[in-house]
């Protein structure tokens, strides 16, 4: 045992050493900080209007991720693959510089049209929402989410981790403030809490322009955008279609539940994100450096593998440490939290572990440079998604949309693991023993739900526990296992 725990201290150590976790506490915990927040907004808006209120605004908060898509054409993504060249070059300023401008260009037509016509599209795929205000207001979000995340690009690129914290822990603070002010003070519900987002994000403009200004060269670099586009262009219908599956159960929701049903779902989901926001703020650390390594050293997959081994067995415990204490977080968001949402965290965790893993993939696509890879799987995802939400729904009801997640996101994942091997044979994929144990504990959970006997809860809560320690104590044997070494 002592041997096992100085081995893991070492590798620890070598972490820290070569700024992996470092990185990942720094520009993780910068940008998971809004993630986080929002969950630490729930008992608020639970406790401060209509659970439908907090469905509709969860559904309009989640828009964006597609409406920015569209506008940025993902060309931002390119910093982080090219800045080391253009670095070398001397160049990095204007090619920066080039690529938000084009950007810039585009979102404020795209912002046009969608303002124009919108109105018939949002009535097309949504009925409890409204055009004015609440596509209106998610049309100004996402044109300001453009400069907003590209900045993110540029400070994580260049490493710059003071800059990155304050400018995602201003965002946050400003957003808590000004959503407290508009659901608790003055009782505004969804509309009142998207009209202070809008106004903290127009706020946060400020620092955000001013970082740009201090980064560009403010010359217009033709072979910069031309470069860019070759990279992002292939993989831009895959990288929207991806945001847009990422949050299609919003439109079935939207479809097919109303009123209780409807904040049911969306608030399993918003605690089952937990994993998702865990993992966020990991790989936000780890893809710089993937890309890093993928330059400079050869023999990097053996070492994206190790590393990735590690990760994914954590995220293993995380998701197992979700689905069984799901109660427990329940109870601490507060009474007024429908019981069924206890039964449909475990579901969802599992889908979202499987979603996870895809990360492996994402990352081998993009070394190889290969992403029209991605817009074939984000294509299958989509088709998958709603074919399966749209079968299993209307009979199964909130179940069956659960299913469809699990099964998309598995599905998925196996494809985009065959497509990895073949570009590129060295690579490693998750372990599938983890699929099957997850599978079974949130199955497992989701059924204990259904007995709500004091007894059966002591149990299990002392169950629990056991299965945890045992968790832990394999993954400090993992660490050991491994034992890398990193350049």
């Amino acid at each position: 045992m002592r041997k096992i725990l100085n081995t893991t201290f070492k590798n620890i150590f070598f972490l820290f050493k070569k700024n992996i976790i470092k990185n990942i506490l720094l520009y993780g915990g910068g940008n998971v900080a809004m993630a986080a927040s929002s969950f630490l907004l729930i008992p608020i808006y639970i406790r401060n209007m209509p659970i439908e209120e907090y469905g509709k605004l969860t559904i309009a908060l989640s828009i964006p991720v597609v409406l920015t898509s569209i506008m940025t054409l993902q060309l931002e993504g390119s910093v982080m693959r090219y800045y080391y060249e253009w670095k070398r070059d001397n160049i990095e300023k204007k090619a920066m510089f080039t690529i938000w401008v084009t950007m810039l260009a585009w979102s404020f037509l795209m912002a046009f049209l969608f303002l124009l016509l919108g109105n018939k599209f949002f009535k097309f795929f949504f009925h409890n929402l409204t055009f004015d205000p609440y596509f209106i207001i998610v049309i100004y979000l996402s044109l300001i989410a453009v400069s907003v995340n590209y900045v993110g690009k540029i400070l994580r690129i260049k490493e710059n981790a003071k800059l990155f914290v304050f400018i995602n822990y201003f965002t946050t603070i400003l957003k808590f403030i000004f959503i407290f002010i508009a659901v608790v003070i003055f009782k505004l519900n969804s509309i009142g809490a998207l009209y202070a987002v809008l106004i903290s994000d127009i706020i946060t403009l400020i620092p955000v322009l001013y970082i740009l200004y201090i980064n560009f060269e403010f010359k217009f670099y033709r072979p910069a955008i031309i470069q860019a586009i070759k990279l992002e262009l292939p993989s831009a219908p895959g990288q929207l279609l991806l945001n847009f599956t990422s949050i299609s159960d919003r439109f079935i929701l939207d479809k097919f539940f109303k009123g209780e049903n409807l904040g049911i779902y969306v608030l399993a989901t918003k605690i089952g994100s937990l994993l998702l926001i865990l993992f966020n703020m990991i790989q936000l650390g780890l893809t710089p450096y993937y890309l890093k390594i993928s330059s400079n050293i050869n023999n990097s997959t053996t070492k994206i593998n190790k590393v990735n081994k590690l990760l994914f067995y954590f995220i293993f415990i995380s998701a197992a440490i979700l689905i069984l204490f799901s109660p427990e977080i329940v109870f601490l968001i507060g009474s007024k939290v429908p019981r069924d949402v206890i039964k449909f965290i475990p579901l969802i965790v599992v889908g979202y572990y499987f979603q996870t893993l895809q990360f492996s993939s994402q990352i081998e696509f993009y070394i190889q440079k290969k992403l029209i890879y991605t817009t074939y799987s984000s294509i299958l995802m989509i088709i998958l998604t709603f074919v399966l939400s749209y079968l299993l729904s209307p009979i199964f009801g909130l179940l069956g949309l659960s299913m469809a997640l699990i099964l998309t996101s598995y599905i998925i994942l196996v494809i985009n693991n065959y497509f990895c091997h073949k570009l590129n044979s060295s690579y490693e994929k998750p372990s599938n023993r983890n699929f099957v144990l997850l599978f079974l504990l949130g199955i497992a959970m989701f059924a204990i739900s259904f007995n709500q006997s004091i007894l059966i809860l002591t149990i299990l809560f002392l169950i629990k526990f056991i299965i945890l320690f045992f968790l832990i104590y394999n993954f400090i044997i993992k660490i050991d296992v491994i034992n890398f070494k990193i350049n």
